[in-house]
């Protein structure tokens, strides 16, 4: 990964292990999101159904400065999909996982797909 080019020590080692690649995370500590904006605990939702979650932009590393800094960070993913995964699960059936890539536009919403 080039974006890891730059980590030369260990905790920025360790720091990279917590960062969001990706243009949003979870809003830490809402929608019991936990704390690094990663995951939130399952919940049900029906065929069809729809929920919200907040979601905050992903805080750029410490290593990621120089003259673009924070908006370099930003124009990195300001078209990127947010990538979700989902347990889903069914009585009398194993878990399955699924994994979408969903447009920033919030355009998926309106097709019901």
């Amino acid at each position: 990964m080039t974006h890891l080019k730059t980590i030369r020590t260990p905790e920025q080692r360790a720091e990279a292990d917590e960062v969001i690649w990706g243009p949003y995370r979870f809003r830490p500590g809402v929608d019991y999101a936990d704390a690094l904006g990663r995951a939130v605990p399952p919940f049900p939702l029906l065929p069809g159904g729809r929920t919200q979650l907040t979601v905050d932009p992903s805080p750029r590393p410490s290593w990621h400065e120089g003259s673009d800094g924070e908006q370099g960070w930003r124009d990195r993913y300001r078209t990127s999909p947010i990538r979700l995964w989902a347990t889903c699960t069914v009585p009398d059936h194993k878990p399955w996982s699924l994994a979408f890539a969903v447009p920033q536009d919030g355009g998926w919403t309106l097709g019901g797909a």
